[in-house]
């Protein structure tokens, strides 16, 4: 499991919460989770804790063969809606979305931050 965070004192934490408990098949990077770095992955499941309103080439390149996307997208239902959409990918690389449940989160942001 690889977890990928933009905040470093967050991701500070988080390993060290990891090593502490031992736990070695976990790791986690400080890193801009919306940009990917080639070559990373491909994992099976990638859980996005924020709001996409178009989901980055990187992070649809990191999804393995019939790998599952969760992520919060805007509704087309209503401009201030949103709802956690799950996206399979399909054989032909592209992605199947299907609307799970409502939700409300912030939007994500691009880069890296130095502390919360």
């Amino acid at each position: 499991m690889l977890s990928i965070e933009r905040f470093k004192t967050l991701a500070i934490e988080a390993e060290a919460r990891l090593s502490q408990l031992a736990i070695a098949n976990a790791a986690v990077v400080f890193a801009d989770g919306l940009a990917i770095a080639p070559g990373t992955g491909p994992f099976d499941r990638v859980i996005v804790q924020g709001v996409l309103a178009d989901v980055p080439e990187s992070l649809i390149g990191a999804i393995g063969d019939q790998g599952v996307l969760v992520a919060a997208r805007p509704d087309p239902a209503g401009k201030r809606r949103q709802q956690i959409v799950r996206m399979t990918r399909k054989g032909g690389g592209g992605l199947e979305a299907v609307p799970v449940c409502p939700c409300r989160l912030q939007a994500l942001l691009a880069g890296e931050a130095a502390a919360l």
